[in-house]
Formats: C-alpha cells, sequence, structure tokens
C-alpha cells in the first residue's frame, strides 16, 4: 500500500488501490486528525495511530487508510483539533486523483 505525507503533490491511484495518508500526531496533548467526509470516488476504510517514540507522550503519525473506489477527483481536508472544541491548531489538504 502506497503511504503519502506530503500535501502539495497530488495523489494519482487506481481505482479498487488501497493507499494511506500519513499525518504527523501526538494525541497526548489532546489533538486529534479528523478528516472531512470523502468524495464518492475514495471511501475511509480506517484511521489508527502509529507511536514513533516509546517515550511517554510521544508523538507519531496518525494514518488514514483509504480505498479508491471510483474514477474521479477528491480534495480531502484534514483537522488537527482537539475533540471537545475550539477552532483547529491546523488544516491539511490531499487532492486526489483516482484513474
Amino acid at each position: 500500500m502506497e503511504r503519502f505525507r506530503d500535501p502539495s503533490v497530488a495523489i494519482h491511484v487506481e481505482a479498487g488501490q488501497a493507499f494511506a495518508i500519513e499525518l504527523r500526531a501526538n494525541p497526548t496533548t489532546g489533538y486529534t486528525w479528523s478528516a472531512d467526509p470523502p468524495q464518492p470516488c475514495i471511501q475511509l476504510s480506517e484511521q489508527t495511530f502509529v507511536l514513533e517514540s516509546e517515550g511517554i507522550g510521544g508523538g507519531g503519525l496518525e494514518v488514514f487508510r483509504f480505498e479508491a473506489r471510483q474514477p474521479g477527483r477528491a480534495e480531502v481536508i484534514f483537522h488537527y483539533r482537539r475533540p471537545w472544541g475550539g477552532p483547529p491548531r491546523e488544516t491539511t489538504s490531499f487532492q486526489i486523483v483516482v484513474a
């Protein structure tokens, strides 16, 4: 499965292909990434956190796994915020092209 981290480069995948978007995160701060609802050409299949440090309070990667369902274009917008409210601390978006 291809993994992507750079929002400045469009993601090109084939229909039926699974891919992942990885974003740096540290949920011990209370902040987590959320994704706006996907468009018809892609579907979010899983969201997980992968710890990169064994230390207490260590950060890692929040991994969003998607399935490319049908040809088309999508923009997925991610917000880094605390679930209990307030504006996002950070927002980023990825452009996806499904062939």
